[in-house]
């Protein structure tokens, strides 16, 4: 448990000097919300809390990973696996959505498996323990899973692109 609050400690005093950085620059040429550093939101777009602002909820995270009180989300938040696979089964052949969990979706489109944002591991980090834990777990696990025709990808957070998920979908029948 050391370990990890040094590494949430780590996480924190990078976030607090990142958070000072100016206004990135537009790049000439480019739409306005491509940057030197990346991208930025349109004008006129809500603005960003301060780090002084968001210190409180940062402190109470680290202190209710330490003490081990995080906050559960409600027992029937997700149904239960053997309830959505009845309804898989059920709704065969039908255009449907079913969400697996955070942003992955399983979407059944005209006899197509679409996947969402996949990420079925318990942590979203390219480092292994370290990184954001899931706080609820998926739905259905990724042997439950139809074969996939195609995976959309919003962006590429491990939230939304999990390297260890994306590695199991080739060749699955």
């Amino acid at each position: 448990m050391q370990r990890r609050l040094v590494e949430y400690v780590i996480c924190g005093l990078v976030a607090a000097s990142l958070a000072g950085c100016g206004e990135p620059q537009h790049l000439p040429g480019k739409p306005y919300h491509h940057t030197e550093s990346g991208f930025r939101n349109p004008p006129d777009s809500p603005a960003r809390n301060s780090w002084f602002a968001r210190a409180p909820w940062v402190a109470w995270r680290i202190a209710s990973f330490v003490v081990g009180t995080d906050a559960l989300p409600p027992q029937d938040h997700v149904l239960a696996r053997d309830q959505v696979l009845a309804q898989l089964a059920r709704n065969k052949g039908k255009n449907t959505v079913t969400w697996i969990g955070h942003m992955t979706a399983l979407l059944r489109l005209d006899g197509k498996n679409i996947l969402t944002d996949p990420w079925l591991t318990d942590q979203a980090s390219p480092f292994g323990s370290f990184g954001p834990k899931r706080y609820v777990p998926t739905a259905l696990g990724f042997d439950d899973l139809p074969p996939i025709d195609f995976v959309v990808i919003s962006h590429s957070h491990s939230d939304h692109l999990d390297v260890p998920t994306i590695e199991q979908l080739p060749g699955r029948e």
